[in-house]
């Protein structure tokens, strides 16, 4: 579906292109179009049916105990990235916040990485903690850590090492 989702968007583009229509809007309106593409192709792929209403709702009721967790680190992660930015282009200049971006852009894959455990693990981790209690859930959290280092932290971290020439000069 990923794949639909690009061609879909490449298509538009390459229309948009065409017609003498791409601006950043537009571009944006085929990102989305991708995206509905890739989305009512897997609706139709794996025969998703749509719930009623009120279960959502009773379902929403539920679990909104965990949008506040949710929220709250989606908004310290984003206002922790937003205040390293001010601040190294305020203290050492607009070229320094440059190198620091290009090296996010680096190390955004392993970024995504953890953001996807993040997401599965963080609900599993809820069950094991009122399941058994905090001592499993701190020994499950080390091995969740542990194998997310060596997955994802350690391949980045043994590019950099062989590979430091060719990859340091290009981003910067």
């Amino acid at each position: 579906n990923d794949g639909l989702w690009a061609v879909g968007q490449v298509g538009v583009l390459i229309g948009l292109g065409a017609a003498g229509r791409l601006t950043p809007s537009t571009a944006i309106l085929a990102w989305g179009f991708g995206g509905l593409v890739g989305a009512v192709v897997g609706y139709v792929q794996f025969r998703v049916r749509l719930g009623s209403l009120s279960n959502g709702l009773r379902w929403l009721q539920q679990s909104r105990h965990l949008g506040g967790w949710f929220g709250l680190a989606s908004v310290a992660h984003s206002a922790a990235n937003q205040l390293v930015a001010i601040l190294i282009g305020v203290g050492i200049g607009p070229a320094a916040l440059g190198g620091i971006r290009a090296v996010q852009n680096l190390f955004a894959p392993a970024q995504l990485a953890v953001v996807s455990v993040e997401s599965v693990t963080l609900p599993h981790m809820s069950r094991v903690n009122e399941e058994s209690g905090v001592s499993t859930l701190f020994r499950t959290a080390l091995l969740v850590g542990v194998a997310l280092a060596s997955l994802v932290v350690l391949p980045v971290w043994l590019a950099l090492i062989n590979w430091r020439d060719a990859i340091i000069p290009g981003l910067f």
